[in-house]
């Protein structure tokens, strides 16, 4: 795209140094991932086998399709296909590991380097690859990058809180994580009273993201008060 002089100094000093570390960050924490991920849970089978079940793929292709339709409608010129599509992805892949994350880090059962990890996909997901993607795309750091911050952040958690849901025969809903054979537990076969309680939940999860994304676009089209 043509970017006249005028846009070229939309990117200070300070924010040109930011996109820097956290570009070089980014790298040095795939790399340290690639090379540690016999231990790592997001490299597992079980993790795979998780992200792989048919009712969660169905749910992000409903999930992503709504995101990536609305895109346009919210008068946001940050938000387009592109960045929809690859930070509904990133938060399909990474939330759900994320949370566990966190989760067995208050129990002990995380390592250190997990932790960092799963902290710099969160950070990567949810707000740099947003950052630099308008950058590149506009040569302007976008000004709404603190408020998708917060908004993606939430958007995050509840995403990976709501692909981790499971169903164990005995102990019920849960998320799957707080089973003590995760990642090599994905749940067991659901029964029609635990698919219920499941739908039940998951609807309590998404309602947030539902209701933010139906705002928006009502709001745009001037049919709030």
């Amino acid at each position: 795209m043509d970017v006249d002089e005028d846009q070229l100094v939309l990117v200070s000093t300070g924010q040109l140094a930011y996109l820097v570390v956290v570009s070089v960050v980014s790298v040095v924490a795939l790399v340290a991932g690639v090379q540690s991920r016999a231990g790592l849970a997001i490299a597992t089978r079980g993790y795979r086998r998780q992200l792989l079940a048919r009712p969660r793929l169905v749910a992000l292709g409903v999930a992503l399709a709504a995101f990536v339709l609305l895109a346009p409608l919210t008068g946001d010129p940050t938000w387009d296909a592109v960045d929809a599509t690859f930070m509904s992805l990133g938060c399909y892949v990474t939330a759900p590991w994320v949370c566990a994350t966190v989760y067995r880090a208050t129990r002990g059962r995380a390592t250190v380097l997990e932790v960092v990890l799963a902290l710099v996909a969160w950070l990567f997901v949810a707000s740099w690859s947003y950052d630099l993607y308008l950058v590149a795309r506009d040569a302007a750091f976008p000004p709404t990058s603190r408020e998708n911050f917060f908004a993606s952040t939430i958007l995050y958690v509840l995403g990976g809180l709501f692909f981790s849901l499971g169903h164990h025969r005995d102990r019920g809903l849960l998320f799957v994580f707080m089973d003590e054979r995760w990642p090599a537990w994905t749940g067991d076969r659901w029964t029609t009273r635990g698919a219920a309680t499941g739908l039940v939940i998951a609807s309590l999860v998404a309602t947030p993201v539902i209701v933010f994304m139906v705002w928006v676009v009502m709001d745009q089209l001037g049919l709030l008060p």
